[in-house]
């Protein structure tokens, strides 16, 4: 604006170089001495970043069936599987703090047999994933900074177990302490906050 002679008039101004104008590619009357920041009453380079309020878990799977990374999913919105397709791997990770995991591996059936049944090492956020690649998971621990519950899909029964929470993780509780059932092969599995 112009507060000269003529009151307040409207003007256009370039933001890269500050240059002021009647209107956009007009006539340039001068240039803004100071434009772009309120350098006298903000402070821009002290401002922090806006934090996350809702805790978001994003988690992926290995479909074992058709040998690819499922997509991401964020909390409820879906879940992470192909159901008659085994688990291999899983990736998980959260917004608002740290994700620790780990998996069971499923040592087989009558007609499919794997190498072994144990639980493999923990995983921290998505620094690594949970699992080997081309041997299904029966089971799966989840313990997080922020308060969640999980639960799994087994291939086998074509249903869903009951929520698992995250402040129960115990590998030895096989009732309450992680999601799952040793010796049911896992087709998908679903996280959300509390």
């Amino acid at each position: 604006t112009d507060f000269g002679d003529n009151g307040v008039t409207t003007s256009w101004m370039d933001i890269k170089t500050g240059r002021r104008y009647d209107h956009k590619y007009g006539t340039e009357w001068r240039a803004w001495e100071a434009f772009g920041n309120l350098t006298n009453y903000i402070d821009y380079g002290s401002q922090p970043s806006p934090q996350p309020t809702e805790a978001e878990f994003k988690y992926q799977v290995w479909d074992d069936m058709n040998e690819i990374w499922q997509p991401d999913v964020v909390n409820d919105e879906d879940y992470a599987g192909v159901f008659g397709s085994d688990v291999d791997c899983v990736y998980v990770s959260c917004n608002l703090g740290d994700v620790r995991y780990a998996v069971h591996t499923w040592g087989g059936d009558d007609y499919e047999h794997h190498p072994s049944s144990e639980w493999l090492p923990e995983v921290k956020n998505r620094e690594d994933y949970a699992g080997i690649f081309n041997r299904p998971i029966d089971a799966f621990i989840l313990k997080s900074d922020v308060p969640a519950k999980y639960r799994v899909h087994l291939r086998k029964g074509k249903y869903w177990l009951d929520f698992v929470k995250t402040s129960d993780a115990d590998y030895k509780d096989s009732e309450y302490g992680f999601a799952g059932i040793i010796g049911q092969p896992i087709d998908a599995i679903e996280i959300m906050p509390l």
